[in-house]
């Protein structure tokens, strides 16, 4: 569906997917369903006092992103299923960069098939476009003109974040796999490597590398590999200290910034103008329902983070129910000691601090993935076997 323009559907179909599964189906979990109705109980006051019709839409559409989180805790996914779904879409997207990337500029503005089936009102608005009208790669700057990926997503960090997915779950399947599927998805992970690097997303790189220490940690933590683990909290301890005595963090966000002017810029008159109009919200429990736009902005408010941008349109309670259930989730993967669920949870806890928890990527799925390998219930102890989980569900592959 994302190869043919269509991605603006999958998390819809999902959904539906989900909700159409009856055997063997659990009650919801509680967090996620708290969300979703913070967030429809704002929505339903931004309606009441008369926001605009397309803002309204928008909101309506990146809800559909949480009820599907919330209906894939009601069924046991099969993890290895999921898993192949995004190494696959994650190293076709990889190679089509790399295409991409050869041939510049010839593949610039892709359409897809389906920019070509849609009407063309739908196909020109922006909001489809960026589906229909691939990018893979595109110019930039860093210091110097950079040809950046942009992937099927018309976005880098999107891009970034389904190669870094995809670098996250292949591991496992190497696990055990024929020397074909071994050669063939070790080849895939290397190209989502420089796919990653391309994004230029330092969000990304960072979200992944907190996951890699995360699973890391607890796979030696398993294995009771106790002086390694000595070694390496001694290692992260000393860095942090001399990070924090040493480290001119003014200048150094200043030298970040100035290989890309106006990024820090940008998103710093996001944030504090969200944060303002959080202060003076007249429904601190809830939010504003919607994302409205300023004049000025580059972005709407609440843009460009999750917990922000949840805190703002679904306010104080919606935000504190999702840290609180990314805390159990992480907690369920230590528990379990699944490696991958904890990645998937650390991943998507870090991504979310810069970039929005959005239906027009597949970022979620980190959390998906972590839902699948814990088996989706809502008790303390994983109901998939961490070498051969059952499965129940499988889930369109995206």
């Amino acid at each position: 569906m994302w190869v043919l323009g269509l991605g603006f559907l999958w998390w819809p179909l999902l959904l539906l997917r989900t909700l159409g599964v009856r055997r063997r189906s659990r009650p919801p979990q509680f967090l996620p369903a708290a969300i979703v109705l913070c967030l429809a109980l704002s929505l339903l006051v931004a309606v009441l006092r008369g926001a605009e019709f397309g803002r309204v839409l928008g909101a309506g559409y990146n809800i559909v992103v949480w009820v599907s989180l919330l209906a894939l805790t009601t069924v046991t996914i099969d993890w290895r299923s999921l898993s192949r779904g995004i190494a696959q879409l994650a190293g076709l997207q990889s190679i089509a960069v790399l295409v991409a990337l050869a041939t510049h500029p010839l593949l610039s503005e892709l359409r897809l098939p389906a920019a070509y089936v849609l009407p063309g009102a739908i196909a020109s608005d922006p909001a489809f476009e960026s589906f229909t009208t691939v990018r893979l790669v595109r110019v930039d700057y860093f210091g110097e003109t950079v040809l950046r990926a942009a992937g099927f997503f018309g976005n880098s960090t999107w891009a970034g974040a389904l190669a870094a997915l995809g670098i996250l779950v292949t591991p496992a399947l190497l696990r055990g796999a024929s020397r074909r599927a071994v050669l063939g998805y070790g080849a895939l992970l290397a190209l989502d490597a420089v796919t990653l690097y391309l994004s230029y997303s330092r969000n990304t790189w960072l979200g992944l590398a907190a996951a890699a220490v995360a699973a890391g940690v607890l796979v030696l933590w398993r294995r009771q590999q106790w002086y390694l683990l000595t070694a390496l909290a001694a290692t992260t301890v000393g860095a942090a200290v001399y990070v924090i005595s040493t480290v001119d963090f003014t200048e150094l966000f200043a030298n970040v910034n100035s290989v890309r002017e106006g990024s820090l810029d940008a998103r710093t008159a996001i944030y504090s103008l969200t944060w303002q109009a959080v202060v003076d919200s007249p429904f601190p429990l809830l939010g504003s329902g919607v994302k409205e736009r300023v004049p000025g902005l580059v972005a709407s408010l609440g843009t460009h983070g999750t917990y922000l941008g949840l805190l703002y349109r679904g306010g104080w309670l919606a935000v504190v129910l999702l840290v609180l259930w990314l805390g159990l989730l992480a907690l369920r993967a230590w528990r379990a000691g699944t490696p991958l669920a904890l990645g998937g949870v650390v991943f998507a806890t870090v991504w979310f601090v810069a970039e929005d928890l959005d239906a027009g990527h597949l970022a979620p799925l980190g959390l998906v993935v972590a839902l699948a390998v814990l088996g989706g219930g809502t008790g303390s102890r994983s109901s998939v076997s961490r070498d051969s989980p059952r499965s129940v569900v499988e889930l369109p592959t995206p």
